[in-house]
């Protein structure tokens, strides 16, 4: 009966464990969250097409200064970055949105822009920007480097 019960208790605890890789919602601006630690890059959409490969195994790290390091290897590439709020041309109403600029340097210069923050977490970070004039979605999740 213990080891039944045990069995159990254990099934519950993997089944939890794997809810909470997701971390947990937070009302923290999204630049609050994004200072914890190292990110990673797991999903980036432009204009539909995946272009997640290109910074594929970057780390991202974001100061409380304004400042981001993205670095891969011996590859450091530098920018900014700011809380800001956009107006959402679908509802028009304010929404949290992240700015991004890595200066020209290519590829990074597609991440400049001015991010709307979709979701949060305490180990995600979803945002979007509709591009003009083809109303198409750039999107980038951001996931807690362990």
């Amino acid at each position: 009966m213990r080891k039944t019960l045990f069995l159990l208790m254990l099934s519950a605890g993997l089944f939890t464990a794997c809810n909470k890789n997701e971390g947990k919602p937070t009302s923290d601006n999204a630049g609050k969250v994004l200072q914890q630690k190292t990110w990673r890059m797991t999903i980036y959409f432009d204009n539909g097409d995946d272009k997640l490969a290109t910074y594929t195994g970057y780390a991202f790290k974001f100061s409380d200064n304004g400042a981001v390091e993205a670095v891969r290897n011996d590859v450091h590439k530098y920018g900014t970055w700011k809380d800001t709020v956009m107006n959402d041309t679908v509802t028009n109403s304010q929404v949290s949105s992240l700015l991004l600029n890595f200066g020209d340097d290519r590829p990074f210069r597609d991440l400049n822009k001015n991010w709307e923050v979709v979701s949060k977490t305490t180990k995600t970070v979803h945002l979007r920007m509709k591009d003009r004039p083809t109303d198409a979605y750039d999107e980038i999740y951001f996931n807690l480097n362990y």
